[in-house]
């Protein structure tokens, strides 16, 4: 029940971030990076390909538990999961 509930979550936040990405390509200054850190469910670190400065960037429209509330864990985990390492 539980890596059902993560794999809905994870297939949720992956589309959630290609929409995202690709609406913003299309209707303003984009960029491109790779994502080098999770901090949370809703937060992201991506070192542009550009700059050398690693950029924040919550993740809009989701509201993730905090790392020490209940399901924070599984939802730093999940997010890890389809981002860590992949261009964005």
């Amino acid at each position: 029940m539980l890596i059902s509930c993560m794999r809905c979550l994870s297939l949720f936040i992956y589309r959630f971030i290609f929409a995202y990405f690709w609406l913003q390509a299309s209707t303003c200054f984009a960029w491109q990076g790779v994502v080098t850190h999770v901090s949370d469910g809703d937060t992201l670190w991506v070192q542009p390909l550009s700059r050398h400065k690693v950029v924040k960037v919550r993740i809009l429209g989701i509201d993730a538990p905090e790392i020490c509330q209940l399901w924070g864990e599984q939802s730093l985990r999940a997010l890890q999961s389809i981002t860590m390492g992949r261009d964005v």
